[in-house]
C-alpha cells in the first residue's frame, strides 16, 4: 500500500473511533440527565406521599375532635329534650292527652296502613 492510501486508512479510523466515542460520550450524557430527573420525580412523589399522609393525619385529628363534640351536643340535646318533654308534657298536656300520646308513642301503625283515630275526649269535666 502506497503511504498516501495508509494516511487515508488511518484517518478514516480515526475519524470513525472519534465519531463512535463521541456517540458513546453523548449516550453517557443522556443516561445521567436521565437519571437526574428520574431521581427528581421520585422526590416530587416522596414529599407528595409525605403532604398526603399530613394531610390525613390532620383529618383525622378533626374527626375524632368532632366526633367528640358530636357526643357532648348529642348528649346535651338528648337531656334538654327530656327535661323539655317532661315538662311540657305535664304542663300542656292533660290526662287525655297524655293517654293520646302514650298510646302513639306505643302502637306505630305499619307503612301502607292508615293510623288509628283519635279517640273522643271524655264527657266528665
Amino acid at each position: 500500500m502506497s503511504v498516501p492510501a495508509l494516511l487515508a486508512a488511518a484517518l478514516l479510523a480515526g475519524l470513525l473511533a472519534g465519531f463512535g466515542g463521541g456517540w458513546k460520550l453523548q449516550a453517557w450524557r443522556w443516561a445521567a440527565a436521565d437519571g437526574v430527573r428520574a431521581e427528581a420525580r421520585a422526590e416530587a412523589e416522596r414529599l407528595q406521599a409525605r403532604a398526603a399522609d399530613a394531610a390525613a393525619e390532620r383529618h383525622g385529628v378533626e374527626l375524632a375532635r368532632l366526633a367528640a363534640e358530636r357526643r357532648v351536643i348529642t348528649r346535651e340535646v338528648e337531656r334538654v329534650i327530656t327535661v323539655e318533654s317532661s315538662a311540657a308534657a305535664a304542663v300542656c298536656l292533660g290526662p287525655d292527652g297524655l293517654r293520646i300520646v302514650a298510646a302513639a308513642a306505643g302502637a306505630a301503625s305499619a307503612a301502607g296502613q292508615p293510623a288509628p283515630a283519635v279517640p273522643a275526649p271524655d264527657a266528665t269535666p
